[in-house]
């Protein structure tokens, strides 16, 4: 399976691409009326005015499933398929469509959701992106499907070592988790990936700067860039920095004083 996601601010532009389409089929509806595109749009901006001020409110994500598994692939399986989806990236209790479009080789499905929720919380959008294609990962897995992502020319040798590699998945995993619910300092994090089992030291040079991060976990170390190239120190404190802001904005997470780190 491969997933595309695209943030966006019009419903109705998006709304008509998906349901317009030539042998569209809708195949689960939340909180919005499905019969034509104008209808879905004003119900998904109905619950957007809680947050008039949220500009990026659309997600609008695609996942395509191998062409090894078309002949499973049904209604039913799309649906189970799209639901653990949705789940996963905790967008289950707010507005969204899924629609089955059959205009390609590959089956695939279209997800529109709100990132505006019913209460006015706001999904983070916080490596949405790798998130949803890790959860692709997960799903094909999950229901027995082909392997897609990764594979074609320019594609990386995986880790031949099957438990080396879930582990650093699972790190990867636990430190996209942290900075999604918008932990903004170290300290937070290391915090957060304690209660995972996950260690995390920061590296420091013979002049007293910082040289790296590493993580560890089940007595496996991986450096940070070697999980993800965006775990590098200087990229975490930019991230640290937005949610920093956002947070201010947001007021969902406590703000704690710098604790300074032993060498």
């Amino acid at each position: 399976m491969i997933s595309k996601v695209i943030l966006g601010k019009s419903f109705a532009g998006c709304c008509r691409y998906v349901q317009l389409k030539k042998g569209a089929e809708v195949l689960i509806a939340n909180g919005v009326r499905t019969e034509n595109p104008k209808e879905t749009a004003t119900d998904f901006e109905m619950i957007r005015e809680l947050r008039p001020k949220l500009k990026t409110v659309v997600i609008h994500a695609s996942v395509s499933f191998a062409h090894e598994d078309k002949p499973r692939i049904d209604n039913r399986l799309m649906i189970d398929v799209a639901n653990r989806f949705m789940s996963k990236l905790g967008m289950e209790d707010g507005q969204y469509i899924c629609v089955r479009h059959k205009d390609a080789a590959h089956d695939h499905f279209h997800i529109i959701a709100n990132r505006v929720k019913y209460d006015g919380s706001v999904l983070p959008d916080s490596f949405l992106k790798n998130r949803a294609a890790k959860t692709c990962d997960e799903l094909e897995l999950e229901f027995s499907l082909t392997i897609a992502r990764g594979h074609g020319i320019g594609a990386k040798i995986k880790d031949r070592n099957p438990k080396k590699s879930l582990i650093k998945e699972s790190i990867r995993l636990s430190i996209e988790e942290g900075i999604s619910n918008g932990i903004n300092d170290f300290d937070l994090l290391n915090e957060h990936l304690k209660s995972k089992g996950i260690e995390m030291h920061i590296q420091y040079q013979s002049t007293g700067r910082i040289n790296g991060l590493s993580f560890r976990k089940d007595s496996i170390s991986f450096k940070g860039s070697s999980i993800d190239r965006k775990f590098s120190y200087k990229k975490f404190e930019r991230v640290f920095d937005q949610n920093h802001i956002n947070n201010q904005v947001k007021g969902t997470i406590k703000q704690t004083k710098p604790i300074k780190h032993e060498r």
